[in-house]
């Protein structure tokens, strides 16, 4: 692999990650809903709704481990993508 397809997955990947994000992030939060964002697992989710204990912020749930599955899968589809393209170049 050189320099060359290693960079072309990088700034796939981000794209893809941040592409991803972009297109999963749903805000009901106005009207009585949640956020979450995450693909092909949710990230975040920040909860709405009454909140029984005064002066709290809003309940939120981060998942490191959901983070790291989304930028794997984002590597493996850009791994994939820059091989078929290469393989298909050849020809």
């Amino acid at each position: 692999m050189n320099f060359k397809n290693l960079f072309a997955i990088t700034v796939l990947t981000i794209l893809l990650f941040l592409g991803l994000l972009a297109i999963s992030y749903k805000n009901d939060l106005p009207v009585d809903g949640n956020l979450t964002y995450g693909f092909p697992l949710t990230i975040q989710e920040t909860l709405s709704g009454d909140v029984p204990i005064t002066n709290t912020q809003q309940p939120e749930h981060f998942s490191y481990a959901n983070l790291f599955v989304d930028a794997l899968f984002s590597i493996a589809i850009a791994t994939t993508a820059v091989f078929l393209f290469r393989e298909r170049k050849r020809k």
